[in-house]
């Protein structure tokens, strides 16, 4: 590791009256200086500079950092007050999920899902893909390309249903269908009541650079988008 070499070196240079080199070497074929290891003592405080298995590894009496080209590990607490960015994070030698991309469908985004078609229900905010008059026995799908090294994918998100869901989905679980009719809150489309914001969660192994989500109903092809439908939304990509 050349550059934590150089590092080391500079450093016992600028400071050599607090430093101990607990040894080092000079080849004199191609003129290097191999530091084992670096000291700095004051008072009951150590701070240790050194390379172990390739790894640059620095110490004091509160936090250990080992890191190589792949690596980046903590042994202590640490707050940083800057930007942070990693490829991998691991938490008990459990290799945690990473967000790689989420879609929330914001009218000023471009949408990469086919086909492209975005809604919004009275005067919320809050848009998604799909939705009355929109998506009923169709689909939607998007593909992503260049994904880092990984072995599982999560997808997580909600979907929406809207309107006359009859006997094709459990839109009002647990009453009858003439209370849910009474008490429902319609929110978008014809007068029916609507369920929104089911969420879902599903994971499965994928090694690929490329992937394919596709989204799609079980409702006939001669459904009309404008009297039952649903839409997507908050499509998190997830790798690890």
């Amino acid at each position: 590791m050349l550059v934590n070499h150089i590092v080391l070196i500079a450093l016992a240079a600028n400071i050599a009256s607090f430093i101990e080199c607990k040894y080092t070497v000079i080849d004199s074929k191609d003129s290097n200086l191999t530091v084992g290891s670096i000291g700095f003592k004051r008072l009951s405080e150590i701070t240790e500079l050194c390379e172990v298995n390739d790894d640059f590894l620095f110490r004091t009496n509160e936090v250990q950092l080992r890191m190589n080209l792949d690596k980046f590990e903590c042994l202590s607490k640490i707050r940083f007050n800057c930007t942070l960015k990693t490829t991998t994070l691991t938490s008990l030698s459990v290799k945690q999920w990473i967000l790689w991309e989420v879609d929330r469908f914001n009218p000023k985004d471009k949408v990469n899902w086919i086909p492209d078609r975005i809604s919004s229900c009275g005067n919320s905010s809050d848009s998604f893909l799909g939705g009355p008059c929109n998506l009923a026995a169709g689909s939607v799908k998007r593909f992503y390309n260049n994904l880092p090294t990984h072995a599982e994918i999560k997808i997580t998100g909600r979907v929406h249903f809207f309107d006359e869901w009859n006997e094709s989905h459990n839109w009002c679980p647990s009453v009858t269908d003439s209370v849910c009719r009474k008490f429902g809150i319609d929110v978008c489309g014809t007068e029916y009541p609507d369920r929104l914001s089911v969420n879902f969660d599903v994971s499965m192994p994928h090694d690929s650079v490329s992937l394919v989500i596709e989204f799609s109903s079980s409702l006939d092809a001669k459904t009309q988008a404008c009297v039952v439908s649903w839409g997507i939304d908050d499509i998190a990509l997830h790798l690890r």
